[in-house]
């Protein structure tokens, strides 16, 4: 069975909080489209449990990677089959291959909150993720608290600052930077952010981040204060 929630907003993450409490006993495995693995993702679904472990499988945002979309795709029938549970999580999906899945009724439970996004898409975020590069951790928390005053909500928070150390990481660590696909001024201000992170702090920070997010899907508001404690501590 496959729940399928498309979304970055607080109804989409309770909807998958809901889920996960109907399979309290279970472990759970998760991939990110940022460390998509096909053939690792391949095993959870045909492989064969021979411990007898039942497991909880949550994708997030495959989609977003090529690989992962066109492997979707692929696999689509593979994954409709299987007798496992996977719960599948994109920000957004093409709309060729939404349609495709909202005509599925065996196998696949579709749930739709990408409106809810349109909410909040007009807030700056650009102030918040400047005081995040800059480590100014009381500017950041202000900001993170007016951003959540005017409609936002942690979930559009956890994914910008996801998306910022993400491309924070890239920034470090990639020599010639006129090989990414950054517009100049966006990689010499990013340049500017990543003097002030060790490159380990950088990952440190992404996966406390990835962390958090999946702490959240057994308590509805979770995610908020996990941020808020995230920030006091940069």
């Amino acid at each position: 069975m496959i729940y399928l929630i498309i979304g970055q907003n607080k109804k989409a993450r309770e909807k998958i909080v809901e889920i996960r409490s109907q399979f309290p006993k279970v472990s759970l495995k998760k991939m990110f489209g940022d460390d998509f693995q096909p053939a690792v993702l391949e095993e959870w679904i045909i492989g064969d449990n021979i411990f007898g472990e039942q497991n909880l499988f949550c994708l997030d945002n495959i989609c977003q990677d090529k690989d992962g979309n066109l492997f979707i795709l692929e696999k689509l029938d593979d994954l409709l089959a299987t007798d496992k549970v996977f719960i599948w999580q994109e920000n957004n999906l093409e709309t060729k291959i939404k349609n495709k899945l909202q005509k599925i009724d065996k196998g696949l439970k579709f749930f739709d909150f990408s409106e809810e996004d349109k909410k909040t898409q007009e807030y700056n975020f650009f102030p918040l993720l400047d005081a995040l590069g800059q480590k100014n951790k009381k500017q950041l928390w202000l900001l993170y608290q007016e951003a959540l005053l005017a409609g936002s909500s942690a979930e559009d928070l956890f994914w910008k600052m996801k998306d910022f150390f993400k491309n924070l990481y890239l920034i470090k660590t990639t020599e010639d930077k006129s090989k990414l696909e950054f517009k100049l001024f966006f990689i010499k201000k990013m340049s500017g952010f990543a003097n002030n992170f060790s490159t380990e702090e950088i990952k440190k920070l992404f996966n406390n981040l990835l962390e958090i997010y999946y702490r959240s899907l057994n308590e509805a508001d979770r995610l908020e204060k996990e941020l808020e404690l995230f920030i006091l501590k940069i």
